[in-house]
């Protein structure tokens, strides 16, 4: 099920890529959108895959807490396009409501981040007292 999620997250990031190319801006920009929304959705589908039911409550936690930390990336990569959407929409005045929207996506992405370094230095205490 993951290998197939996995491909079909490549095929639809090469299909944006291809649009981010085009000389149209305004589909271009979407797309850029669409590329830093795919990272932050297959994040939560990751997050919120099946886990294996023979974990205890604390192989849980430990299993969350490495999965949150191999994940994480895939967060700070939604942000970097984002941003980089955010400040190409900049340069054409035309596109403000694609600049905003960049925006908001990178900051939303932003304030995520923050919480998962939260609950990863909350579970990082947790660990290091001994549970």
């Amino acid at each position: 099920d993951l290998d197939h999620k996995t491909r079909l997250f490549l095929r639809a990031q090469h299909a944006y890529l291809a649009v981010v190319k085009l000389p149209a801006r305004t589909y271009s920009l979407r797309a850029g959108l669409a590329i830093g929304k795919l990272y932050e959705e297959l994040y939560d589908d990751l997050m919120s895959a099946e886990v294996p039911d023979n974990l205890d409550a604390e192989e849980r936690a430990i299993y969350d807490q490495e999965l949150r930390q191999k994940l994480r990336p895939l967060l700070f990569r939604a942000a970097e396009i984002h941003r980089t959407n955010a400040e190409v929409a900049e340069r054409f005045t035309d596109h403000v409501d694609a600049h905003q929207a960049s925006v908001n996506a990178m900051e939303s992405v932003r304030r995520r981040i923050e919480v998962d370094l939260q609950k990863a230095t909350a579970e990082d205490s947790v660990a290091g007292s001994g549970g």
